[in-house]
């Protein structure tokens, strides 16, 4: 077991950063890594130690992230102001993109469909000797099978439009993890695990610490 000594909690990092001043406080945070890394909890004093070692390195890490919050605060203004008056102008198009590629990629469907319809009926048209019916079906599938000259392109996929959940197999079921994570954490850290079928809890200590 490595035994420490309880180190000073103050920690200043100033409000301007600077690429130096960043650079020694992640200095001395690997140096407290190496020390505080090999540090075993096992009784009160230890416990004292480590409490006063995680002290430091939370306060550092708020400081800096403080301060970097500070040194950006200015920068991210200009950026918002920016991105809300490109977002009002380019909104306009969304809304117009939006109805394009769904009024084109119906037609692309349709298109599609009548290509499909008019092979089959140039299939059935085959097997019952309908030759008329048969050149008209393939002209119109061989029409159909012709991408429209443009720029877009298309792509063909599948989408779910609805799922009837009765006629589901059962490997399409998924536990509701943010459900049960959420009654554990309603359930509090009594002694008594919260019982939920299938479900098995091990017992956790989350630790805060008070700045």
């Amino acid at each position: 077991m490595t035994r420490h000594t309880s180190p000073p909690v103050a920690i200043v990092v100033p409000p301007t950063l600077t690429a130096a001043r960043v650079a020694e406080i992640r200095k001395e945070a690997e140096s407290d890594a190496e020390l505080f890394g090999s540090m075993v909890v096992d009784d009160e004093d230890s416990y004292t130690i480590a409490d006063s070692c995680l002290t430091i390195a939370v306060n550092r890490r708020d400081a800096l992230v403080a301060a970097r919050k500070d040194f950006l605060a200015p920068v991210k203004a200009e950026v918002n102001r920016v991105e809300a008056l490109v977002r009002t102008a380019t909104k306009v198009d969304d809304v117009t993109v939006l109805h394009l590629k769904r009024e084109i990629g119906a037609f692309r469907v349709a298109q599609a469909q009548a290509q499909e319809d008019a092979r089959r009926l140039a299939q059935d048209a085959a097997r019952e000797g309908d030759a008329d019916t048969l050149h008209t079906a393939l002209a119109i599938a061989d029409s159909a099978a012709e991408a429209p000259t443009g720029r877009a392109t298309c792509r063909f996929v599948w989408r779910v439009k609805r799922i009837a959940e009765d006629l589901l197999p059962s490997e399409y079921f998924v536990p509701d993890r943010a459900r049960i994570d959420a009654e554990a954490k309603a359930w509090g850290g009594g002694e008594d695990p919260p019982v939920i079928p299938g479900v098995v809890f091990e017992r956790v200590a989350q630790i805060g610490v008070r700045r």
